[in-house]
């Protein structure tokens, strides 16, 4: 499996590559065959340029994210601590989502490692008459089997980071900023997803970031506050401003200037929001609707007549 990624990987570093070659090629490109140059005392020769091509926006979207904008925020981070009993180690191992996970000593901004949820299982040796696990771990068994941290700048564009990826054979890194100061973690998956649902949407030919589902009904819809501005816009046809804040939760805090309570509403890019759920100074859960004072397209069209709408 892990060939085939590492395979997959250089793909698709390749047909980018290819692409950014080919467009920096059009967009210098001269006749292949010249005339020889003029006198000086001939007259000019009057000629018309070609118009130069436009890079897609999908790929320039791709060309200029960065690993802040798929990263898996801090808050959002599950992570073993070397602090908590045995019993809450195994507990959290068992439930572990992922098949690595960071190991930190009480607090997030103390990463130890990463631990191989694999190479943890070695640690339940199970009794093969009675089928009960005889070894609960702990935290010096499984520091033991920690791999070393990986750290990357905040802002290191992705493509950038999929070479040093690959580079480094690593598959997991912790974004830091220019303090130290942990901000989330990336891995080569989320990164790989990423630049495949954007050639995906290239590949359908489209030059707009349309949805591929419906636009956002008049009833609304419950999201994840959590959820990067990038994935609604590209998901929901949505257009929040991605100069700023990466996800919902932090642009409707940006917007507010402080961090609101459950009930509070607000209206930001075309969009009514209403906060739903807060847990610890966060916002959690929200709902979505279109502003009556902004149709969308598609709203537009259902008040129109089939004769309107065919003639639009």
């Amino acid at each position: 499996m892990t060939t085939f990624l590492w395979f997959l990987i250089g793909v698709i570093g390749g047909l980018i590559g290819g692409f950014f070659v080919a467009f920096a090629f059009l967009r210098h490109r001269r006749p292949l065959f010249q005339k020889p140059a003029q006198a000086a005392f001939s007259p000019p020769v009057e000629t018309t340029s070609c118009p130069l091509p436009e890079m897609p926006p999908h790929l320039q979207e791709l060309l200029n994210g960065s690993v802040d904008d798929v990263m898996t925020p801090r808050p959002q981070i599950q992570a073993l601590n070397l602090a908590d009993a045995p019993t809450c180690l195994r507990q959290g191992i068992a439930i572990g989502h992922y098949s690595r996970l960071p190991v930190y000593e009480d607090s997030l901004d103390q990463i130890v490692g990463v631990l191989d949820l694999r190479d943890a299982l070695r640690l339940f040796s199970v009794h093969a008459s009675t089928q009960t696990s005889v070894q609960t771990p702990d935290a010096e068994a499984l520091r033991a089997l920690l791999h070393p941290a990986y750290y990357i700048p905040a802002g290191t564009p992705l493509l950038k980071q999929v070479q040093q990826f690959q580079a480094d054979r690593q598959r997991l890194g912790f974004v830091v900023d220019e303090y130290g100061e942990l901000q989330g973690l990336v891995t080569l998956e989320d990164l790989t997803h990423e630049i495949a649902a954007v050639l995906a949407s290239f590949r359908s030919g489209s030059n707009e970031a349309s949805p591929a589902v419906p636009a956002i009904p008049e009833s609304g819809i419950v999201i994840d506050a959590g959820t990067a501005l990038r994935t609604l816009n590209r998901r929901l046809g949505c257009h929040f401003p991605l100069d700023g804040p990466k996800t919902l939760s932090g642009l409707i805090v940006e917007h507010l200037g402080d961090i609101p309570e459950a009930g509070a509403r607000c209206e930001i890019a075309g969009y009514l929001v209403e906060i739903l759920q807060t847990k610890q100074h966060a916002i959690r859960v929200v709902k979505l609707r279109p502003s009556p004072a902004t149709p969308h397209k598609n709203a537009a069209l259902s008040l129109q007549t089939p004769e309107e709408q065919a003639s639009s």
